[in-house]
């Protein structure tokens, strides 16, 4: 995890900055968005598998312990596939 996201979780975690969370937020919506969009193919359930992710990033930020964008495309795509089965 790069100094400056470990910064930015310190922050949310220890002190609840809401504007460190919305700049993690900002670096990685792009790439948890379009992994939701690829393996559900629709972009409104994309969306809402997207707020998941961060959702739980919000609430477990102590479990990160290597790669941020790993962890949130490791979580984007988990959530995106227990979306699909739900649907089944």
């Amino acid at each position: 995890m790069s100094p400056a996201e470990v910064r930015l979780l310190r922050q949310w975690r220890e002190d609840g900055d809401a504007e460190a969370f919305q700049r993690l937020m900002s670096r990685h919506s792009g790439m948890v968005y379009g992994t939701c969009r690829r393996i559900l193919g629709n972009a409104t359930a994309a969306e809402d598998a997207t707020q998941t992710c961060f959702l739980k990033l919000a609430e477990a930020p102590t479990t990160i312990k290597t790669s941020l964008p790993g962890w949130l495309h490791t979580v984007a795509t988990r959530c995106a596939l227990e979306m699909l089965r739900s649907e089944k």
